[in-house]
């Protein structure tokens, strides 16, 4: 082929340019949900620093998260009650939406639905930076400790049986049990880490402090009864 056969033609269009191949971006090692640094806890500390309003409602909160998934709901009103001394009235407040949550986790309701007077309720939030405060170093230290592990136990069932086991929890925190919440709660956010993160070791953990928040809160309950049974004879002349 001669020099000149190798010239383009006046007027020719040029060839257009051929794009470069994408290059793929490099994977991230994966991690289990809410168990790095954007977990819960920082969710919860950014909430309180974020805001100017003076009060905070729970419909805040709430959007705060992924409304999608059951376990930050649990994590959010459980969390409170983890702690030996807590704000009065915080277990009564915090009991009805735990209720109706786990209730609808039993059921196997997809997504947890909570009506307006309760995404209406609010509270101060120098109430909620000052519990929060309490609240997250004990939230890292668990989340630290999430890994996908025995996820057999965080399936379509394990989620109903941890529902059910809930939802007796929450009722025990709705009750006004002197210092009967710390285990109860405790246990609920242990078993909801433990859906978030895939984690059935720690699901299974939470189920035996269920179980020891169960029987602490029935001596209590038994004793109750006991003494008001007492109580009645004495007054009755029996």
């Amino acid at each position: 082929m001669t020099g000149a056969a190798c010239q383009l033609r006046p007027g020719a269009p040029p060839e257009p340019e051929r794009p470069e191949p994408e290059r793929p971006e490099p994977e991230l090692p994966a991690t289990p949900p809410d168990a790095g640094g954007i977990g819960i806890s920082s969710v919860l500390v950014r909430l309180t620093r974020s805001g100017t309003g003076e009060r905070v409602s729970f419909g805040d909160l709430v959007e705060s998260f992924e409304i999608g998934a059951y376990g930050p709901l649990i994590v959010l009103f459980a969390a409170p009650n983890m702690l030996p001394v807590a704000l009065p009235g915080v277990s009564a407040i915090l009991g009805a939406p735990l209720i109706l949550v786990t209730g609808q986790m039993m059921l196997g309701r997809r997504t947890p639905w909570l009506p307006g007077f309760i995404r209406r309720r609010s509270m101060r939030r120098s109430d909620l930076a000052r519990l929060v405060d309490r609240i997250v170093p004990r939230l890292r230290k668990l989340e630290a400790r999430m890994r996908p592990r025995h996820d057999a136990l965080t399936g379509r069932i394990g989620r109903r049986v941890v529902g059910a086991i809930g939802l007796l929890l929450s009722t025990i925190i709705f009750l006004p049990i002197p210092f009967g919440n710390s285990l109860p709660g405790f246990a609920l956010v242990l078993m909801a880490l433990g859906l978030l993160a895939r984690d059935g070791l720690m699901v299974v953990a939470g189920g035996g402090v269920a179980a020891a928040g169960v029987v602490v809160a029935s001596g209590f309950l038994w004793g109750m009864t006991e003494a008001g049974i007492l109580l009645a004879q004495q007054g009755l002349g029996l």
